[in-house]
C-alpha cells in the first residue's frame, strides 16, 4: 500500500467519527440548556463553614447485625462441628 492510501484509511474514519459525534454534542448542549432553565427558578442553598460546624457528627455508615438463625448459631458456637472440617 502506498503512504497516501494509509493516510486516507486512517483519516476517513476519524473524520466521520468527529462529524457524527458533533451532532450528538449539539443535542447534549440543548438538553443541558433546558435543564439549567428548569433549575433557574429553584431556591438555592448556600452552605458555609459555620453551618458545617453546627452539624452533629456521627459515623458515615452504620451496620446492624442480622438476626442469627437457630441452625447458624448452633454451628458457630460448637467446636465439635469444626473438627469434621480438619
Amino acid at each position: 500500500m502506498s503512504f497516501k492510501k494509509i493516510i486516507v484509511a486512517i483519516s476517513l474514519p476519524l473524520f466521520f467519527t468527529a462529524v457524527l459525534s458533533s451532532q450528538s454534542l449539539v443535542d447534549l448542549a440543548k438538553k443541558e440548556k433546558e435543564r439549567r432553565e428548569k433549575l433557574k427558578n429553584q431556591e438555592k442553598t448556600v452552605v458555609t463553614n459555620a453551618d458545617l460546624a453546627n452539624l452533629k457528627k456521627g459515623p458515615a455508615l452504620t451496620t446492624s447485625r442480622p438476626a442469627a438463625s437457630p441452625e447458624g448459631s448452633a454451628m458457630a458456637g460448637s467446636s465439635s462441628d469444626m473438627s469434621a472440617f480438619e
